[in-house]
C-alpha cells in the first residue's frame, strides 16, 4: 500500500493532504532489519513533519525504546520512497513515517506505551485543528 498509488488508502491519504491533514503512517519491521532499535522514526520523503519527529522520538525514547531517528543517522526502512509520504511532502504537509519493532507491537505493555508516546503529537495535531 505504501508504494502504490492506484489504492482506496492512498486516495484518502491524498485527501488529507489536500486539506493540509499532517499524516502518521505506521509499520512493523522484523527484528532482524535493524536489531538495536526498537522504532524507526522519519519524515519520509520530506522534512515538514521535524519538529514532530523530534517530539516523537523523544516522547518514545522517555518510555524506554530505542528509536533510530532516520533524519539524524541512516536508518533502514525509512520510508523514503514512501509514495504517501512523497505526496506530503510534495504539498509541504508534515509526513511521519514510524516502524516498529515485533516488541511494540506484541506486547501490551509496551504498545501502550508506544500509543501514549504517539499520543505527544497527534493530540497537538488535533489541538491546531480545532484552533484553526
Amino acid at each position: 500500500m505504501a508504494h502504490r498509488r492506484d489504492t482506496v488508502f492512498h486516495a484518502i491519504c491524498a485527501e488529507l493532504v489536500r486539506r493540509g491533514v499532517p499524516g502518521i503512517q505506521l509499520h512493523g519491521f522484523a527484528q532482524k532489519s535493524a536489531p538495536h532499535y526498537d522504532v524507526i522514526a522519519s519524515t519520509g520523503a520530506g522534512e515538514d513533519g521535524l519538529t514532530d519527529g523530534r517530539r516523537l522520538a523523544d516522547a518514545l525514547g522517555d518510555r524506554d525504546f530505542a528509536v533510530c531517528r532516520a533524519w539524524a543517522r541512516s536508518c533502514p526502512l525509512a520510508g523514503r520512497d514512501n509514495v504517501q509520504g512523497r505526496t506530503a511532502a510534495d504539498a509541504r504537509v508534515p509526513f511521519l513515517h514510524v516502524e516498529f519493532a515485533p516488541g511494540p507491537r506484541k506486547d501490551s505493555r509496551q504498545a501502550a506505551r508506544a500509543a501514549e508516546a504517539l499520543a505527544v503529537v497527534t493530540r497537538g495535531w488535533a489541538g491546531s485543528a480545532l484552533a484553526g
